[in-house]
């Protein structure tokens, strides 16, 4: 419910309300709970207007996090939205500002570049295995015509807490405090069968060009 409820007030601040809400993803244990908590946000809604939800379960005992998606009309202003801009990276004063991630984004462009199960298979060390996932993902976005400020919405999927200790100070060596994407980091059982610590999903749009 506060967690909705914080959702709530983040599209008020943007002049926006349930009807524009296309997209919710939860992190949630217990999964057996999903019930319970398709209740809780099914209440917000219209019962002819509500979004697709899915649920992912994540280590992270007895507690949940809330992701969503929405859609913005051509005649709402958001404050400090830039049409011309293919991307933009935002903040909320009544959260806490970090540089390795903002708290939502508005994309213009018509375009997405979606990238999956990006994992490390040469490391020897949790820093390695960043390191190369981050090499990967520059690559993919080069190839694509992107590049890490244009980066709209990250996931981070750890299987242990020791990887996540480098992690966040490995972040700022990639990206502009000024254009990190919105991001979830989800504790799950395991990746690919496989004895990986971390795996990246990315959404990122291409570079405008003339």
């Amino acid at each position: 419910q506060l967690t909705m409820e914080g959702l709530y007030k983040t599209l008020k601040h943007l002049g926006l309300d349930s009807s524009h809400v296309v997209y919710i993803r939860t992190f949630l244990d217990p999964i057996e709970k999903a019930g319970e908590v398709d209740d809780v946000i099914n209440s917000f809604f219209p019962e002819d207007a509500r979004p697709s939800v899915t649920h992912l379960e994540w280590k992270t005992e007895n507690s949940i996090e809330i992701e969503m998606i929405a859609f913005a009309p051509n005649d709402i202003n958001i404050e400090g939205a830039d049409p011309k801009l293919e991307i933009q990276h935002f903040w909320l004063d009544w959260l806490t500002v970090s540089p390795v991630y903002c708290r939502y984004t508005i994309v213009n462009s018509p375009f997405r570049i979606y990238i999956s199960d990006l994992v490390a298979e040469n490391a020897n060390s949790h820093a390695d295995e960043i390191h190369e996932i981050f090499g990967k993902l520059q690559k993919i976005l080069a190839a694509t015509g992107s590049d890490l400020n244009h980066l709209a919405k990250a996931t981070y999927y750890t299987t242990n807490a020791e990887v996540s200790k480098p992690f966040g100070a490995i972040r700022k060596e990639y990206y502009n405090p000024n254009h990190p994407p919105a991001a979830s980091l989800a504790r799950i059982e395991g990746i690919d069968g496989e004895d990986k610590s971390i795996a990246i999903d990315m959404i990122a749009v291409p570079v405008k060009t003339e």
